[in-house]
């Protein structure tokens, strides 16, 4: 029972209000189980994912993607240096092959 107490203090207890919000918050359970197993059936009905399970795989897309990009970049910078060195050696050879 929600309320149970004899307390002169505090006066009866109603108890049909009692039963009332205990048999409104079993109603109110029952409706939001039913709603969300609708929605479950209407998922796989129409191959709709699970919004947890697609947020999860879109991060990880995300994150694989901000890594190979980074990967790109790194490896861009390393061309660019190898790139710089060649012309820098083979400056280097011009010169002294002209004196």
């Amino acid at each position: 029972m929600m309320f149970k107490r004899e307390d002169e203090k505090f006066g009866p207890v109603d108890r049909i209000l009692c039963r009332n919000m205990r048999s409104a918050a079993r109603r109110d359970k029952a409706q939001r189980e039913e709603r969300l197993m609708e929605k479950g059936r209407r998922q796989v009905e129409y191959g709709f994912k699970n919004t947890c399970a697609s947020a999860q795989e879109s991060k990880r897309t995300a994150q694989q993607k901000e890594k190979e990009a980074g990967l790109r970049q790194a490896a861009k910078q390393r061309n660019a240096a190898r790139r710089k060195t060649v012309e820098t050696l083979v400056q280097a050879k011009k010169k002294k092959k002209n004196s």
